[in-house]
């Protein structure tokens, strides 16, 4: 299990290695990637991640996408309509993301995140 911050960046840093160590890991071994949201800004990314992975549009290469977006590009997703913006020209369907958002399923999978860091 991986807590991270799209914000953080050792996260930035890390991630390349990890995505390798995660393709070699055998079937038998699972791994998980918790997003981590104490501010507004964090929250909303947690929110993205969730409901990119809701639409099955999670893939490595969005994971990766949204990373470099923020630390190599300069990009702030500090709203939905930066969030929708994004996630549209990595390549996911906008309205499915905009639907997932704020779907309940998403909020749960927050709620239970937050129970894993208390």
């Amino acid at each position: 299990m991986e807590f991270f911050l799209y914000t953080c960046p050792h996260c930035y840093a890390f991630d390349p290695t990890l995505e390798a160590w995660v393709h070699k890991l055998p079937a038998d071994v699972s791994f998980r990637r918790v997003p981590v949201g104490v501010q507004a800004m964090q929250r909303l990314h947690q929110r993205m991640f969730y409901a990119l992975d809701a639409i099955g549009a999670l893939t490595p290469a969005v994971h990766s996408g949204i990373f470099n977006a923020i630390h190599r590009d300069g990009v702030e997703i500090t709203d939905e309509a930066a969030a929708v913006a994004l996630v549209g020209r990595l390549g996911a369907d906008t309205a499915r993301f905009k639907q997932a958002l704020n779907a309940d399923g998403v909020r749960n999978k927050i709620a239970q995140d937050q129970k894993l860091l208390e």
